[in-house]
């Protein structure tokens, strides 16, 4: 199997082996290219996998290494190239550099900050409060015979009244796509159908159908309500990574805000012209 890694991905993964820590070069670091002389380390492979989009991070190392390898001599050798034409020293190649790097250390400081605060017991906190706090839902699971005309559907409960089994005259009668099944719908919660079929069926009794017919776009319907309960929380697992993101969302604007307020920041219009003081501060001419 080959892999095509993103170009964009492959260059700012190059741009963290540029700087890759000393700590990495031991001797447990095998050479594993030498471009026109320069060393290539594994950890050099390491630290470019960690700039790569979720999907290749998460892989092997030693399912990636061919490809990955081969793209970091690439680019390599086309920064050399890009060297030897004095690219490096054109302004607005360097400040592209200068705009990945801060990126990069960006991304690298607000990863080690997230590992510093967002610990386990952190998380499992948040998800003991959310569980608290979440409404206890409730599901029902229902069956349905769907056809084109209220007239339709009016014969079909006056077949019900009579004792017909729900699942058969769903199966010989019903349009919608759960005929086959019976009309069997499974669980669902408030708001996943359409809001009169919703109604009707979260209204009816365990056991019940519908004594009249229930129109929405689809056609008119039948309802009959299987089973209720309510839907259990979401499992600390199945909830951790919403709540990780949560948490990690809130301390980057935090961290953004305190930046903010111990920097002296000045923002200038697009033309370069001083921005208007904001509403209700007075400017004090000196």
């Amino acid at each position: 199997m080959s892999f095509k890694l993103p170009c964009a991905a492959v260059i700012a993964a190059c741009l963290i082996t540029l700087n890759a820590p000393a700590w990495a070069q031991t001797t447990d670091d095998p050479v594993v290219a030498r471009i026109n002389g320069a060393e290539l380390r594994r950890s050099d492979i390491v630290e470019a996998q960690k700039g790569l989009p979720k999907q290749y991070k998460t892989m092997p190392l030693a399912r990636i290494f061919e490809p990955l390898l081969r793209e970091l001599i690439n680019v390599r050798l086309i920064a050399a190239a890009a060297r030897a034409e004095g690219l490096d020293k054109d302004k607005g190649v360097q400040l592209r550099l200068d705009t990945a790097r801060d990126r990069i250390l960006g991304e690298a400081f607000m990863e080690r900050e997230m590992v510093k605060r967002i610990t386990d017991k952190k998380l499992r906190k948040r998800y003991e409060e959310f569980v608290k706090k979440a409404p206890a839902n409730e599901e029902v699971r229902a069956r349905h015979i769907l056809v084109k005309t209220e007239a339709e559907a009016v014969e079909v409960i006056k077949q019900l009244d009579g004792g017909a089994d729900f699942a058969k005259l769903a199966r010989e009668k019903s349009t919608g796509p759960s005929g086959a099944r019976g009309g069997d719908l499974g669980f669902f919660g408030p708001g996943q159908m359409v809001g009169a079929f919703s109604a009707a069926a979260f209204a009816l009794e365990v056991g019940k159908f519908t004594p009249r017919p229930v129109q929405t776009q689809f056609g008119w319907h039948v309802i009959k309500v299987e089973e209720k309960r309510k839907k259990p929380p979401p499992t600390f697992k199945q909830a951790r990574d919403r709540i990780y993101q949560e948490i990690r969302g809130q301390i980057m604007k935090d961290i953004e805000q305190d930046l903010r307020k111990s920097a002296k920041i000045e923002e200038y219009k697009i033309d370069g012209s001083p921005k208007a003081p904001p509403r209700g501060i007075q400017m004090v001419p000196k």
